[in-house]
């Protein structure tokens, strides 16, 4: 823990938050609780990754399970970036500091707001609002967007046929691409932070 520059007490802290209850019980929400606090505090000591991108993503569409693998993660490494999740989680525990600090040390994010999952919303929100990251909003063609988000371009995606993840990657990989080279070139609107990277474009 010296080495990672952590305070001592940070045992001393996790013990103390889990402690069993008057009758001897210990509740799993309790006790991955008190852990993630823990591992929030180590993770606030490390450097910010500007290649890592947190994906904000639904865990409650059970057909969209399979995205992160099989799409988010090849999505990302094509644009050289590596992928970050959090997890579907038990769903009473407290997690929300964690989850603010992952996405503080990543240099970017990957949105998926098909569904508009209130979850994915708010952390694309924190994002937009802390304003310096690179930031990919994918959905499902046909997925309306909120007037809120009416200035942000939202990269398309269609989830049938054979291979349709290939084909999906390799579009918006392209597109993401034409995006960071026309930044490099100087293109108007090329300051703003409410776009997909760092250029504005015309849909």
């Amino acid at each position: 823990m010296d080495k990672m520059g952590l305070p001592r007490n940070l045992l001393t802290k996790l013990a103390r938050a889990s402690r069993s209850e008057r009758d001897g019980r210990l509740s799993l929400n309790k006790l991955h609780s008190a852990a993630l606090v823990m591992l929030n505090e180590i993770i606030m000591n490390q450097r910010r990754e500007s290649h890592t991108a947190f994906v904000a993503m639904p865990f409650s569409v059970r057909r969209m399970l399979g995205h992160y693998a099989n799409l988010y993660v090849p999505l990302l490494r094509n644009i050289e970036y590596r992928s970050l999740r959090a997890w579907g989680g038990f769903g009473t525990e407290d997690y929300q500091d964690l989850l603010y600090t992952l996405i503080d040390r990543c240099g970017g994010m990957l949105a998926d707001i098909t569904t508009l999952n209130p979850n994915v919303m708010h952390e694309l929100g924190y994002a937009l609002g802390r304003g310096r990251m690179f930031i990919v909003l994918v959905a499902e063609k046909g997925q309306p967007v909120p007037a809120n988000l009416g200035d942000l371009t939202v990269l398309r995606y269609q989830a049938k046929g054979r291979n349709w993840q290939r084909r999906a990657i390799a579009e918006i990989s392209s597109a993401v691409a034409l995006y960071q080279y026309a930044a490099a070139i100087g293109v108007p609107g090329a300051e703003s932070r409410r776009i997909v990277g760092p250029v504005k474009v015309t849909r």
